[in-house]
């Protein structure tokens, strides 16, 4: 049996914390989780989870920065990013918007189980990419 794919969830709220994980736990993901961008990105470079959900409006270290220090990192520069936040788009970076593997959905707009299911489409899209980049590689 295969290995459930992992989700990095950060988000300040326990609440919020604890919907995604019921939600994404029931899509059948492994989830860990932390409550700021410190811890975040601590865990993020130990751990190496398949997709990290991000609130960009947190304590200690805010997503923004987070993401910033995370695409610092080798691995971290193409894990996919899942940003799920209550700010309006122009207030989300310029870097954020052109960055091929982030997606930002507003809380307001978005179930969860269509969060899980957003979530399911990217890292099918992703396996699928990392079997044509082997493929090419080996020919």
């Amino acid at each position: 049996m295969d290995k459930p794919q992992t989700i990095l969830v950060v988000e300040d709220s326990a609440l919020l914390r604890a919907v995604a994980r019921d939600a994404m736990e029931g899509g059948g993901f492994r989830v860990i989780e932390a409550e700021d961008g410190k811890q975040g990105l601590d865990t993020a470079i130990k751990e190496h989870p398949d997709l990290i959900l991000l609130d960009l409006l947190m304590p200690v270290m805010d997503g923004n920065t987070m993401y910033g220090l995370l695409r610092q990192d080798p691995w971290g520069k193409e894990v996919h990013i899942v940003v799920l936040t209550g700010i309006k788009d122009d207030q989300i970076s310029e870097a954020m918007k052109s960055d091929p593997n982030l997606d930002c959905l507003l809380k307001d707009h978005w179930m969860m189980d269509d969060v899980v299911e957003k979530i399911k489409d990217e890292l099918n899209t992703k396996g699928m990419v990392d079997q044509v980049k082997d493929i090419l590689t080996t020919h």
